[in-house]
């Protein structure tokens, strides 16, 4: 099976999707990187930088 560009990132999206998902569902933090900055988000949706 042969995929183009538009479907692996319809793929990606939708995992991404499902594991914010399923950390906000168990009360977990997810962390990730936007504009440069190491972002926390609680399941809450509070955010946070994340200062090393």
């Amino acid at each position: 099976m042969v995929v183009n560009r538009e479907q692996l990132q319809e793929v990606l999206k939708k995992a991404n999707q499902h594991a914010r998902k399923q950390a906000k569902d168990l009360g977990a933090s997810i962390y990730y990187i936007k504009n440069n900055k190491r972002i926390r988000e609680e399941a809450k949706g509070n955010k946070f930088e994340v200062i090393i």
